[in-house]
């Protein structure tokens, strides 16, 4: 038995639920996931072989199967990072261009400037709210924090007026998301 037919087929029978022979669907399924695929690909089939006496090694009791690759399966890396990573360097890059929140200074700026809404309260819920869709696009808590952080840090800049309570309150929204989403993983 090749070793690339009972990949494809362990991969139909466990992931898809596809299988090409009854026997060995009932002799994998004795066994939950995460044994089956720990085992090699030659010794799983001696383990197939020796867990039904009805399997024999030398046949093809175990048919090859095509190849299926559901939609729900990735066989890749997930992009999804790399995609966040882009619209967070997009986001800075369009304040910056096209001047989409200029900020020209000239107040007395703090963590309760006046404004008509509560300014920091808004920079760390969003931080909050990116922090989480950054974690929620498979990037570690921290990473995605980091990454936020660092956006915030670049809109400062861009829009003209750098406000360091500002970015105190990303950092802060950000990393309390982090903490949450850690803990939350760690349970």
């Amino acid at each position: 038995m090749h070793a690339t037919a009972l990949r494809t087929t362990l991969f139909a029978v466990l992931a898809c639920g596809v299988s090409a022979n009854a026997s060995a669907q009932r002799s994998l399924s004795r066994y939950p996931l995460t044994t089956v695929v720990r085992i090699s690909d030659d010794s799983a089939a001696r383990h197939v072989a020796s867990a039904d006496s009805s399997v024999r090694h030398d046949s093809a009791a175990i048919a090859p199967v095509a190849p299926v690759a559901p939609a729900m399966i990735s066989l890749r890396p997930s992009r999804s990072p790399k995609v966040f990573f882009g619209l967070m360097a997009a986001g800075v890059t369009a304040v910056r261009a096209f001047h989409l929140d200029s900020d020209p200074g000239g107040y007395k700026d703090g963590m309760r400037t006046y404004t008509d809404f509560p300014d920091k309260g808004v920079h760390a819920l969003a931080a909050w709210a990116l922090t989480n869709a950054g974690v929620d696009m498979k990037l570690s808590p921290w990473k995605s924090a980091a990454t936020v952080v660092g956006a915030g840090v670049g809109y400062e800049f861009a829009q003209g007026y750098v406000s360091k309570y500002d970015i105190a309150a990303d950092a802060i929204g950000a990393v309390s998301a982090a903490a949450w989403r850690h803990w939350r993983a760690s349970r």
